[in-house]
């Protein structure tokens, strides 16, 4: 039996994307993020190439494709110009992210995850890992009874609602 010491999560699905180049606005050109051993390491880890840039879409291809099929990543050109493409790689899992944020952590790469179903945002920036709740999510998964009431935005009476309905369209 596999025993775990320290935090231990429920297993979830979370997609991680880390940034190969990057467009530098300042200089007008594409530079390199990360190093060719850091690639190296993510290629042999399982990442794979891929053309997103928010781990939220690439959970959401990633649920109905085979990971290894997901479109990839490959520059275009055109005689209309250049088109500024950068360089990503993916990668998602479906149990506990914390050991995909120490391996990312200890090879000294910056990323963006989407974690618990998309329940919390964690960006690295380098010096930094920030876990960044979205609560929204978390209220559509266990509901709105145990929901804390500073991450609501407003609320509306069904009667008031009715009201505007008659006057207005709908904001969303």
């Amino acid at each position: 039996m596999k025993t775990r010491n320290g935090f231990v999560s429920n297993s979830s699905s979370s997609s991680f994307i880390v940034s190969v180049t990057v467009f530098d606005w300042e200089k007008k050109k594409i530079v390199k993020k990360i190093t060719e051993s850091q690639k190296k390491k993510l290629l042999e880890h399982g990442y794979i190439f891929t053309r997103f840039h928010s781990p939220s879409q690439f959970e959401n291809i990633r649920i109905f494709k085979e990971q290894k099929e997901l479109a990839p990543y490959k520059i275009e050109k055109s005689d209309k110009g250049t088109f500024y493409s950068t360089e990503q790689l993916g990668y998602g899992i479906t149990v506990n992210q914390d050991d995909e944020i120490d391996f990312l952590n200890k090879i000294g790469v910056e990323f963006l995850a989407s974690c618990h179903y998309n329940q919390e945002t964690v960006i690295s920036d380098g010096k930094y890992i920030y876990y960044i709740p979205n609560p929204g999510l978390e209220a559509e998964m266990y509901g709105i009874k145990d929901f804390d009431e500073k991450n609501i935005s407003f609320k509306i009476t069904k009667e008031k609602i009715k009201k505007k309905m008659k006057t207005s369209s709908p904001s969303c």
